[in-house]
């Protein structure tokens, strides 16, 4: 039995050798060996180890977290991106309120004009008004564009010549403004009035040239191009480019550069020839305009049907572009 004992023994002992014997595994191997399932269910345990292993207390605290916490990291990762296109709305929403800003100071912005085409002196006296009333700040007190719409106006309310009740209604106050400092004059009244009468003979004068300008557009009228007016205005313009194509001659000239003072030498002689074509023009130009029908007649319009449209809209098209030497005279 001893024997039979002893010989049990070896074969116990000679187990751990042989285990001893065997190269340890190392964990990357256990790993590997593993299969999915057994990560995953590791895993699980883990994840049931902490649930089970978490406080009360703790778990109160992620019940009162709010709902923002239990979103996944993969969700988390987009925050910064949200971030920023609220950044984005609210640089957008900035220049949104620039834009409108822009909007309303362009529609609150004065438009006013009329088109005259250069017949009389109204739109140099507004342009020289304009400039002087922006450098100056004082937008009311001189009279420029502004001030002629609102004339305008209180004369189509009150009537012709009705200065004193325009200047009283206080919706035309505007026109009291350039007045202010002479109001301690004597003829302060009487000198206003004048003003305003003048003005208006002024803005009477080019709204019935736009007028006359629009019906002749409506009527395609054209000049005759063996008119002497034509022929002079041609002649004007030939005269204008000539001298400015060739205006760096003369630099050159006098710089020594032979050729150019030949060239420019003959551009001279042809500006004297077209000059003295154009006298010649001049002069024969009085006697045919005084054979030239009245521009009421021509249009078939008289004075008082162009005042009477200033007040009223015709069914007329939009008028086009037309030779305005075509109503020369204005009578």
């Amino acid at each position: 039995m001893e024997e039979s004992e002893k010989n049990d023994t070896p074969s116990v002992h000679s187990d751990p050798s042989s285990n001893q014997a065997q190269p340890p595994t190392k964990p990357s191997e256990q790993t590997a060996n593993q299969t999915p399932l057994d990560c995953g269910k590791g895993k699980e345990t883990s994840l049931e180890r902490g649930e089970y292993k978490a406080s009360p207390s703790k778990i109160d605290d992620k019940e009162q977290k709010p709902v923002s916490a239990a979103i996944p990291d993969d969700l988390k990762s987009e925050d910064p991106p949200e971030n920023q296109l609220n950044g984005e709305k609210d640089a957008r929403d900035d220049t949104d309120e620039s834009h409108r800003d822009d909007k309303n100071s362009i529609k609150t912005r004065f438009m006013f004009n009329i088109a005259d085409g250069g017949f009389t002196e109204l739109h140099t006296l507004w342009q020289n008004e304009e400039r002087a009333a922006v450098s100056s700040g004082k937008m009311y007190d001189i009279w420029h564009r502004r001030h002629d719409y609102w004339l305008l106006a209180g004369i189509v309310t009150h009537g012709y010549a009705r200065w004193q009740d325009i200047q009283n209604d206080p919706r035309y106050a505007i026109l009291n403004e350039p007045f202010k400092t002479e109001i301690h004059k004597g003829n302060y009244l009487e000198m206003k009035n004048k003003f305003l009468a003048r003005r208006f003979k002024l803005l009477e004068q080019a709204l019935v040239i736009e007028e006359q300008l629009r019906r002749a557009a409506y009527l395609n009228m054209t000049q005759d191009p063996s008119h002497p007016a034509m022929a002079l205005n041609t002649r004007f313009a030939e005269v204008e480019c000539l001298a400015e194509s060739h205006q760096h001659l003369s630099k050159e000239s006098l710089a020594g550069n032979k050729p150019a003072n030949a060239v420019l030498h003959k551009v001279l002689n042809q500006l004297e020839e077209l000059l003295s074509d154009m006298k010649a023009d001049v002069t024969r130009l009085p006697s045919m305009l005084s054979r030239v029908p009245p521009v009421s007649a021509r249009l078939q319009m008289s004075e008082r049907g162009i005042l009477s449209r200033l007040t009223s809209w015709g069914n007329e098209p939009p008028p086009q572009q037309v030779s305005m030497t075509c109503l020369l005279p204005y009578v």
